[in-house]
């Protein structure tokens, strides 16, 4: 039975709280108790409340989750044990990228892995040490934070007018004039 868990994290209101949907999809009609099992532990829910969509490709089993990242991460190491292929996706949206410009800037790394959320697969996110986002009208970058493993980012000739690189600690080279 094969199965693609996709953490798709929506980030609250402070870096520590988020809300993942988790979305376990395959051609199957319910998910493992040793699945579900894991969901419980990691999430420290009680019930497990699920419902199925059908996608065109598979049925999908969503469960909304209000977890800590550790937590998720820890559940997506219990599920890879089980033989689950795990993926976990940052949804691209005004939550964790509030500038449109920055968000069209990125449009080559994104995927829409349910058909309806534009997102990025957070592997890919994490493979990018070079970001060019010169001349490209934007205001704020926030969300720059996600891209831990950054070490050069082009961002001169936009509007901004503070940055907060605080989360880019392998950040080494930085333009940023012409703001």
């Amino acid at each position: 039975m094969t199965f693609m868990l996709m953490l798709v994290i929506v980030m609250g209101t402070r870096a520590d709280e988020a809300c993942y949907n988790v979305w376990l999809v395959g051609n199957v009609e319910t998910p493992t108790s040793e699945m579900v099992s894991a969901l419980r532990q990691y999430t420290g829910l009680a019930m497990m409340a699920a419902k199925k969509r059908l996608q065109e490709e598979a049925p999908c089993w969503m469960f909304d989750v209000k977890t800590t990242r550790e937590k998720a991460e820890g559940l997506a190491a219990a599920l890879k044990e089980q033989g689950v292929d795990v993926k976990a996706y940052l949804i691209i949206d005004e939550n964790n990228f509030p500038d449109e410009n920055f968000r069209k800037s990125l449009s080559g790394m994104q995927t829409s892995p349910d058909g309806k959320n534009t997102c990025m697969l957070v592997d890919r996110i994490l493979e990018v040490t070079t970001l060019n986002l010169h001349n490209k009208d934007i205001y704020t970058l926030k969300g720059i934070e996600h891209f831990t493993n950054l070490e050069i980012l082009y961002c001169q000739k936009n509007k901004l007018t503070s940055i907060d690189l605080s989360g880019n600690e392998k950040l080494t080279t930085l333009f940023c004039y012409g703001n």
